[in-house]
């Protein structure tokens, strides 16, 4: 990379002086020495280039980045795009800074000179961003002159002191705030003159290139208050292979950015946490709601957890319920069923301090601006930290926070972090008054789950065990999915399901695909009852095809599948009478996209039928046979004709 960048340095000598330091202007160098104060010009640039859009990305306003684009004439070092908003930055560097005068902005050896640089690419940037505003910088490391030698044209009386320094704090600055309808002290109208004959702009235009432009002084490159040196040097080198690469690539998103820079989570969540809720199935289980409505107003801080068995309806709960309260919520789901992103990652210490840290930076809790997300230690502190300011917040206004960890059981049994996100919670003692963190799982017998953590939910005040759904909801439920249902076949169900959310889903599931009430008797006749065990209501489907091996195959390799199910794909080479009495015995199992595309309506059934299938006697689990499922999905996807499939080898 540097051999390509001196390079292009020596192919551009005759911006050396302009890019190296002022005074070098006007004088002949040593080709060597040419091309070290050029690399080392270049190199500021870029790295000033790299502190403006480290300072967007960390406001979460960078859209796009434009570099070396010859649309944008004087001003394209590089160009940053926000919502409605471009900036457009002319750099001028100097190994040694010295004194910028009036003279280096309206004349100098630059031709043209540098206002008149700055006022055409404002130009034409307007025409290519039309309705966004566009601010022009010329950004240096140098110095307003002090120098009384250094002339500025004035009136008489002269201002006191005459210099650059001094028009910038007297006229310049106050002009730019205040406007135009200001007016100008007579003493500096020469020097206005100047500039806007330098600018060659109308009396118009050049008062709203004034209000467009920016002299950037004595800048001093970083991205926020404590960033790295390491990020802006990484986004500095970056910058400029792109610059110099023969792709000559332009422009960027913030979405290509991050990539090629391999950012992905340093500047937003590595997860989504949206949990979606069936508002067709779901119904409040009044008698929760309540015991946790009463307990967050109840208690000022500290751990509260909601338990229940799988499928019990604790993660729609706590999700309908907590949006709807007063309180700032901050959601973290260690599982969301079909998300896009590697489940694996949700369990994951870091995973889960980058979104929370992040989720509350975005409502405005920032102890100090830091880029430095990948360091586990660093993001712990800047976590308790956050708490600490959540705490003050709720002294002054009252507002309390809840911090929502949901499905924790997940983390141990299918996850595997290297490090859980159960170590690193804060102790009860770490959680002050004004935060609550609210714990959503099966168990709190968890491994990772530090024993004070574990100590305070286990108090009544803290604990809630989620109740079954009463009759009346149940039986609004199904008028509501199935409204065509006999009152009788309405009351086996609910007898059925007990009240079990999931067992009530794989019910009216079933129900919704038969064609009529002779069916409808058959179905509810054969199925199996809720008994308290959801692992046992599994069995008594799984029990019809144990024995079939062939079905029983396909099952496990359909479990291990990281994408949704195709049969289109599977039907080029599983057996067709498996795939058929799939179909058949498991449709109310999965959630349909389409008639090709099924997903596990609820992901205890899937790891159900993990675990069966990994068996090779009942209840021992045998790690080879989990081996020879992937060994075999992995040679059905390489065969595959599909890219999408091939991937998944």
């Amino acid at each position: 990379m540097v051999k390509s960048f001196q390079a292009e340095a020596m192919n551009r000598t005759d911006e050396i002086a302009e890019e190296g330091d002022s005074d070098l202007i006007g004088r002949s160098l040593a080709p060597a020495e040419g091309e070290r104060r050029a690399v080392s010009g270049y190199r500021n640039q870029y790295r000033v280039a790299a502190s403006f859009i480290l300072r967007a990305f960390r406001d979460g306003s960078l859209r796009w980045i434009r570099i070396a684009d010859p649309a944008a004439g004087g001003v394209d070092d590089i160009q940053i795009g926000r919502e409605g908003r471009v900036d457009a930055y002319q750099v001028k560097w100097s190994q040694y800074p010295g004194s910028f005068t009036f003279h280096d902005l309206t004349g100098g050896s630059v031709a043209p000179p540098l206002i008149r640089q700055l006022s055409d690419g404002w130009r034409r940037l307007q025409k290519v961003h039309t309705g966004d505003r566009v601010v022009v910088h010329l950004t240096t490391n140098q110095l307003p002159s002090s120098s009384s030698k250094a002339l500025v044209p004035c009136g008489d009386p002269a201002p006191t002191p005459r210099h650059f320094a001094a028009f910038v704090e007297q006229s310049w600055k106050p002009r730019k705030e205040a406007g135009a309808s200001s007016g100008v002290a007579p003493e500096w109208s020469p020097a206005w003159e100047a500039i806007r004959d330098a600018a060659e702009l109308g009396e118009e235009d050049f008062e709203r290139f004034v209000d467009a432009c920016e002299l950037d002084f004595n800048y001093v490159p970083r991205g926020a208050d404590d960033d790295s040196t390491a990020d802006l040097d990484t986004l500095a080198d970056f910058l400029f292979e792109i610059a110099a690469s023969p792709e000559r690539i332009v422009e960027l998103t913030t979405e290509e950015l991050i990539r090629r820079l391999g950012w992905e989570g340093r500047f937003g969540p590595r997860s989504q946490h949206r949990f979606p809720v069936d508002e067709t199935l779901y119904e409040p289980i009044t008698s929760t709601v309540t015991r946790l409505n009463d307990v967050i107003d109840a208690l000022a801080g500290g751990y509260v957890a909601l338990l229940g068995a799988p499928g019990s309806g604790k993660s729609w709960l706590l999700t309908k319920t907590l949006q709807e309260r007063p309180e700032r919520l901050v959601p973290y789901y260690a599982y969301v069923p079909n998300a896009s992103d590697p489940g694996t990652l949700r369990g994951e210490s870091m995973n889960f301090l980058n979104d929370v840290v992040w989720a509350l930076e975005e409502r405005g809790f920032r102890p100090r601006r830091t880029l430095r997300l990948d360091d586990r230690a660093a993001l712990i502190g800047r976590f308790h930290e956050q708490l600490e300011l959540l705490h003050r917040d709720w002294l002054e206004s009252g507002a309390k926070t809840v911090i929502l960890i949901d499905g924790l059981d997940h983390i141990a049994r299918e996850l595997s972090p290297m490090r859980s996100l159960l170590s690193d919670l804060p102790s009860p003692d770490q959680v002050p008054e004004g935060v609550l963190i609210v714990l959503g799982s099966q168990t709190d017998q968890l491994q990772d789950l530090p024993s004070s953590v574990q100590a305070a939910i286990q108090q009544d005040s803290r604990r809630i065990i989620i109740d079954s759904l009463p009759r009346e909801t149940v039986l609004r439920i199904v008028r509501r999915v199935v409204p065509d249902l006999s009152n009788e076949h309405q009351e086996r169900v609910y007898a059925l399901s007990a009240g079990h959310p999931l067992s009530l889903a794989y019910l009216l599931n079933g129900l919704v695909e038969t064609d009529d009430s002779d069916s409808v008797t058959l179905l509810l006749r054969e199925s199996p009852q809720y008994g308290g065990d959801i692992q046992a209501y599994y069995y008594g489907h799984w029990r019809e095809i144990e024995r079939d091996e062939g079905v029983v195959q396909l099952m496990g390799l359909i479990s291990r599948l990281r994408r949704a199910i195709e049969f289109s794909w599977l039907a080029t080479w599983a057996d067709a009478s498996a795939l058929a009495k799939i179909r058949r015995l498991f449709s109310h199992y999965f959630d349909k996209e389409s008639d090709d595309r099924w997903y596990f309506f609820h992901d205890s059934f899937r790891q159900y039928v993990r675990a069966k299938t990994a068996e090779t006697m009942a209840g021992v689990a045998n790690p080879e046979r989990e081996q020879e499922f992937h060994k075999e999905l992995a040679e059905r996807c390489a065969a595959s004709d599909s890219p999408q499939w091939r991937w998944e080898e």
